[in-house]
């Protein structure tokens, strides 16, 4: 395979959050706000149950961006690939470290979308995605 649905999601997400910046509505940011709100009072809460929560946040958060583009297109490709890696992303945010380090750059996608800065929302979503991959690649060592 040429690339894999990780290698495709860093070079498709990054374009994503830069339109995201240039599209997104005051009502969408509230939605996302909120997501954000909540994913961090489970993050810090902690336990089991926190968890799965934790987790689902994490994918509508995502969801959420990526809608923002205001592009079907983009949408539907990304949350295929979404998707396709989400068993491994999921496993990333198991860990309350990792969970937090996620919410910290959840955060700054966000501040970066609410100035409508693509540049600084193409670069953090980037960076995310490069973080998330290494915390898979060594959850796998």
């Amino acid at each position: 395979m040429l690339f894999s649905p990780d290698d495709l999601h860093l070079i498709k997400e990054g374009p994503a959050a830069r339109r995201a910046a240039e599209h997104i509505t005051d009502g969408e940011l509230a939605a996302m706000r909120e997501t954000l709100d909540l994913q961090r009072y489970y993050v810090e809460k902690g336990g089991e149950n926190s968890s799965d929560q934790i987790k689902n946040l994490d994918s509508v958060f995502h969801e959420q961006l990526y809608r923002s583009t205001a592009s079907k297109a983009y949408c539907d490709t990304l949350l295929t690939l979404h998707k396709k890696i989400t068993k491994f992303r999921m496993a990333s945010v198991s860990q309350h470290s990792r969970a937090m380090r996620s919410l910290e750059e959840h955060e700054r996608i966000y501040a970066a979308l609410a100035a409508r800065d693509p540049e600084a929302a193409e670069q953090a979503v980037i960076e995310h995605a490069r973080n998330a991959r290494e915390r898979i690649e060594n959850m796998e060592r």
